[in-house]
């Protein structure tokens, strides 16, 4: 059922820049409203809507050459919307395989706010370290594989064209780094 206060939002009256800013201002409540109930239809609530309407808002400055003004606004505003979301989602679930990964290694990820000693703090303190020490003494095709893909946040098919190499060895490269950097925090401790 449609809000009885929704206006479709006008188009800019050019393609020029200082018109699209005037325009942004001019709409910004309605636009970061689209945003935010997009956003909440992924089922995200507090700072994560917050991220989809900022990510929709840079998505929607980068692509405003792209609009075809022979489309409604909404329309193109709403997709834009939906792909932040869909790409907040895709980092969260990255992050998940991140967590599950330095978790299966042995570098446990410690998700308190708050830990409740400074021994306990010092000990996450020392395993964060090791971490990045063996991290650091991977050899480097498989340290800027796994850099890109679990830093870095960058999809295989990516991490393959940026480097020039088959997506097959982007998978073993990461699949060998994971067992040496296992391998090394196992005889860390």
């Amino acid at each position: 059922m449609a809000n009885a206060t929704y206006r479709e939002i006008e188009k800019p009256a050019s393609s020029d820049e200082s018109e699209w800013r005037r325009w942004m201002g001019d709409n910004y409540s309605q636009i970061s409203l689209l945003f935010l109930n997009i956003g909440k239809r992924f089922g995200f609530g507090g700072h994560f809507a917050d991220d989809v309407v900022s990510k929709a808002f840079e998505n929607l400055w980068i692509g405003r050459q792209s609009y075809d003004s022979s489309k409604p606004m909404s329309i193109w505003l709403g997709v834009i919307a939906r792909n932040a979301g869909r790409d907040l989602l895709r980092k969260i679930k990255r992050d998940e395989k991140v967590i599950n990964f330095t978790h299966a290694s042995g570098a446990e990820q410690y998700v308190q706010e708050e830990l409740e000693t400074p021994y306990e703090r010092a000990l996450v303190g020392e395993r964060d370290s090791q971490v990045m020490e063996a991290f650091g003494e991977l050899g480097e095709n498989h340290r800027i594989v796994m850099q890109l893909a679990y830093i870095d946040g960058v999809e295989e098919g990516d991490i393959a064209n940026m480097l020039g190499i088959p997506r097959g060895t982007v998978k073993s490269r990461l699949y060998a780094g994971r067992k040496i950097l296992a391998g090394r925090l196992e005889r860390l401790g």
